[in-house]
């Protein structure tokens, strides 16, 4: 599986602390990434349908590890 540099920075996120939402990594995202929220959540969208991700819905909440 080949990941993008940005999907790496998704990873990078996830894997310092896992599950977590798209919030959550927003949040955790170094402050020169100022990435709108719908682009975290279109990433991490493809990670998922990469395999690189399980998604977990939890109500309305989406949970995210790697």
């Amino acid at each position: 599986m080949k990941l993008t540099e940005t999907e790496w920075q998704i990873m990078n996120v996830l894997w310092e602390r896992y599950p977590t939402t798209a919030r959550g990594i927003a949040e955790r995202l170094p402050a020169e990434v100022e990435w709108a929220y719908t682009t975290i959540k279109t990433l991490l969208a493809r990670l998922v349908e990469k395999g690189a991700l399980k998604e977990n819905k939890k109500g309305n909440t989406s949970l995210y590890e790697p």
